[in-house]
């Protein structure tokens, strides 16, 4: 465990000096970001159907007032189910910001202690209460001091709202655990997988309660959010054919962990994509691998990629329950869901970039562990949805075909993407019309 803070809601800056003591503190946040892309990497703004939003416990819907709303709005990318672990070393004050550039936060619990952030030029207090008998050590930039330098770069456009909670951090056995608001077996069950990290500290939130959930149970192992926005990892996947996928690194380093999954019928196949250099190297950033004809059952695949998950994730940073709480959140989605996709650790510099994190007390050690989940569409998958677009058919039909591509939550988006395309073909056939009268009309004269 880690140490208790004698510093409590202060702003720090670079080259402030603090307790040796202090340097026990870690947190560990991990979390996933969701891009729908076409055939040829086209991105797409998608919505989240409230089915998704449902299966979340009632308390976390309805610490938003707005949370209906955001969920049907449409976004390029889905910052689903971050959650924030905590390992002080003794009962402390913590105070937490986190902002998604360009976009929103959407969904939270405990509940948060504020509105947006109010200036993009706001500058962090501080206060130094240093005794001359302290043993200090010099530190570099605090994730206070970044996180607001990082709001001052966002433009008016990217100007994001920002979480904000305040609270304590108890002992896993406190008494107070039992406070936690229980989950509902049927609505919920993914959501309490992440409370499976025995280590992990109590964060009781001091922000009042509300009709759902009175301000006493404002208590969770972890604080959750979720979101959604306009920033796309630096990634791109594609489909050249049916049975292939391309992958190409945007990001500031090289990507050495990449998985390509399909799911048809049952049955999937799945391959791990090389490791991929920079783009600032001399290297081609991308890689195309074949999916293997042979397929395995969704059990047998379950097992492979949970094991290489939870070797990568802990490989990263975090702890052997946190990676596996992160995997039981998310492999019925992962890895059973029809169609195909790609996994990728996101660039931490991207992270820390897009989705800035503040924290107070400075924690000695902070993981923070993305994964960007691609949902690619096939050509296939394209072909067949634009025939049932185009296609006269009583409501039944359609929607029994559109469920036979079991597209799922993707459907929507899908159905965007092939409709934009079927525009641009029918504006590009007009203008070679066009063109090709101009012309004519021209010799005539």
């Amino acid at each position: 465990m880690k140490t208790k803070s004698l510093f409590r809601h202060i702003g720090l800056f670079t080259g402030i000096l603090l307790p040796a003591s202090l340097s026990a503190f870690e947190v560990h946040e991990w979390g996933t970001f969701t891009v729908l892309v076409s055939s040829r990497g086209q991105t797409v703004n998608w919505y989240q159907p409230y089915s998704d939003s449902a299966k979340l416990p009632a308390f976390v819907m309805m610490n938003n007032a707005m949370v209906m709303k955001s969920n049907i709005k449409a976004a390029r990318v889905r910052m689903e189910t971050p959650v924030i672990y905590f390992y002080p070393e003794e009962e402390t004050t913590v105070s937490v910001r986190v902002a998604f550039a360009n976009g929103n936060i959407t969904e939270r619990f405990p509940t948060t202690n504020d509105g947006p952030y109010g200036s993009m030029g706001t500058q962090p207090s501080f206060i130094l209460n240093i005794e001359p008998s302290m043993t200090c050590v010099a530190v570099g930039p605090t994730r206070e001091s970044i996180f607001n330098q990082r709001m001052r770069e966002f433009s008016v456009n990217t100007a994001p709202t920002v979480a904000r909670w305040t609270g304590k951090l108890l002992p896993p056995d406190h008494a107070n655990a039992k406070l936690i608001p229980a989950v509902d077996a049927q609505q919920g069950e993914n959501y309490a997988a992440a409370r499976n990290v025995p280590d992990a500290w109590i964060f009781q939130s001091d922000a009042p309660g509300n009709s759902f959930i009175p301000a006493t149970q404002q208590v969770e192992k972890f604080i959750f959010y979720r979101g959604a926005g306009q920033s796309l990892p630096p990634y791109c996947v594609s489909m050249p054919d049916d049975h292939s996928v391309t992958f190409t690194n945007q990001s500031q380093s090289a990507s050495t962990f990449q998985v390509a999954l399909r799911v048809r019928d049952g049955q999937a196949t799945w391959v791990q994509i090389p490791n991929i250099s920079s783009p600032a190297t001399k290297s081609a950033p991308s890689a195309t691998i074949t999916f293997p004809e042979k397929t395995i059952s969704l059990d047998q695949a379950d097992r492979e990629l949970r094991a290489l998950f939870l070797g990568e994730l802990t490989t990263r940073g975090l702890t052997q329950a946190e990676a596996q709480a992160m995997i039981d959140t998310w492999n019925h989605t992962w890895f059973a869901e029809s169609g195909q996709r790609v996994f990728t650790i996101v660039d931490r510099t991207w992270v820390d970039s897009n989705l800035p994190l503040g924290i107070t007390p400075e924690p000695k050690k902070l993981e923070r562990v993305f994964v960007a989940r691609f949902e690619v569409l096939s050509p296939a998958d394209e072909k067949k949805l634009g025939a049932i677009m185009t296609k006269q058919a009583s409501n039944t039909q359609t929607v029994t075909k559109i469920a036979d591509l079991e597209l799922g939550r993707f459907s929507n988006g899908a159905a965007e993407i092939v409709a934009e395309n079927m525009k641009q073909t029918l504006l590009n056939h007009f203008n070679e019309i066009a063109a090709q009268e101009q012309t004519t009309a021209g010799a005539r004269k």
